[in-house]
């Protein structure tokens, strides 16, 4: 089954390089140049369909632990290859490049399998590989991306735009007329109160004599605590989201827990596909659902109960 599942998706990733269009932009050759036009003009396509059709050959190889490797070598490297053109270019990706590149990296989870690096069979095998592109496309990707263009200008690599936001008031506000309780007063109270909990636990706990690691660590805990939480500004608010989300996601983690392990519920059952649907499920489509149902035009906010409100484009939609 591996083998001739390996075959059928090297050909469909040769003949969407062959005959569908890889750019959609007219920067590259026009809007409906394949792969294969292109290849006369650009090394870097070129390699792309040697490394297809290597990878095509060794697919229709008798299946053992040996083809199994060079499949994850050429299929993988010509998904790191096809990755590298699409970033590379400067036009919309085509949908041969879109099949292209998932033929490879699908070929890559198989023969994972084939050469017994993965249990499970090949499903497993690229099932992985394609959880991992979108974790690298829509989490790890931005997060570079961010973060290069804190510290990059003009090409030029400079610290300036990151230490400026670092200290504007957007990102931490500490010192404003407006502010209910001043951070620097909270700050102290938070000491405290982290000093407190460290004497108690010593007291309490079956050691006598109180740690000075230990003391240190739950005045310089709480002493922040009570700073973000009167300061305002991006940080504050990232923390005290990411404060509630961890709270509100470990209850519903133990309730769900319970109910699978200590009740008698015949509905229960139904629990284990619901727990794995936020996995599989990306986090930008239960976004968009939530923004459709209860947005400012959502289906339920304005369209049932006839109201205009933002209430889920703040802290709450987020968390």
């Amino acid at each position: 089954m591996t083998r001739r599942a390996a075959t059928w998706w090297a050909a469909l990733g040769l003949g969407a390089f062959a005959g569908l269009p890889w750019s959609r932009g007219a920067a590259v050759g026009g809007p409906v140049a394949s792969g294969l036009a292109l290849a006369a003009s650009h090394r870097l396509a070129a390699t792309v369909g040697l490394t297809l059709l290597l990878t095509f050959l060794v697919a229709l190889a008798r299946p053992t632990r040996r083809t199994g490797r060079a499949l994850v070598v050429t299929a993988g490297g010509g998904t790191l290859l096809a990755l590298g053109w699409v970033v590379a270019s400067e036009a919309p990706l085509g949908v041969g490049a879109l099949v292209t590149t998932l033929s490879l990296l699908t070929v890559s989870g198989l023969g994972l399998a084939r050469a017994g690096l993965v249990r499970g069979g090949g499903f497993v095998g690229a099932a992985i590989l394609w959880a991992s592109l979108l974790v690298g496309l829509f989490v790890v990707y931005p997060l570079v991306a961010m973060l290069h263009a804190s510290v990059v200008v003009q090409g030029h690599v400079t610290p300036d735009v990151f230490l400026k936001t670092l200290g504007s008031p957007i990102f931490l506000l500490v010192a404003h007329e407006a502010l209910p309780v001043a951070p620097g007063v909270a700050a102290l109270w938070g000491g405290a109160a982290g000093l407190a909990a460290a004497l108690a636990w010593t007291l309490h706990g079956r050691r006598r004599g109180a740690g000075a690691a230990r003391v240190v660590a739950f005045v310089a805990i709480g002493g922040l605590a009570g700073l973000l939480l009167a300061a305002r500004g991006a940080l504050r608010n990232s923390f005290l989201l990411a404060l509630l989300v961890g709270v509100i996601a470990t209850g519903l983690g133990l309730a769900f827990a319970l109910l699978d392990a200590r009740s008698r519920l015949p509905t229960r059952r139904l629990l284990a596909p619901l727990s794995v649907l936020p996995i599989i499920t990306p986090a930008f489509v239960l976004g968009l659902a939530f923004i459709y149902l209860f947005g400012r035009r959502g289906s339920v906010t304005h369209g049932l109960l006839g109201l205009d409100s933002g209430a889920f484009f703040g802290p709450l939609g987020v968390g």
